[in-house]
């Protein structure tokens, strides 16, 4: 899927790889969190266990700490910011 997504961006063809890849960083960076043992699903009063919005994921201040503060703000501008690129969005 990755091969993919760097494909189509070598191939000029911006909006697919973004479509792609963009999903795929989430993933990853969730993926990695979860094997290191941080939650990354909150169950909502009377409701079942549900994964996070990526940008409350981000806002976390467990995954602040383990990015830092420059990684942090980096993937939240370009990822969710709403001032930012938004890409998830």
């Amino acid at each position: 899927m990755v091969e993919i997504g760097i494909r189509k961006f070598f191939e000029e063809a911006y909006v697919s790889s973004l479509h792609i890849l963009v999903p795929q960083f989430e993933s990853c960076l969730r993926k990695m969190f979860s094997q290191a043992g941080f939650a990354t699903t909150s169950i909502k009063r009377g409701m079942a266990q549900h994964e996070e919005t990526f940008n409350k994921f981000l806002s976390r201040d467990d995954i602040k700490e383990v990015l830092g503060e420059s990684l942090h703000k980096f993937i939240q501008m370009i990822m969710v910011e709403q001032t930012g690129l938004n890409l998830c969005n």
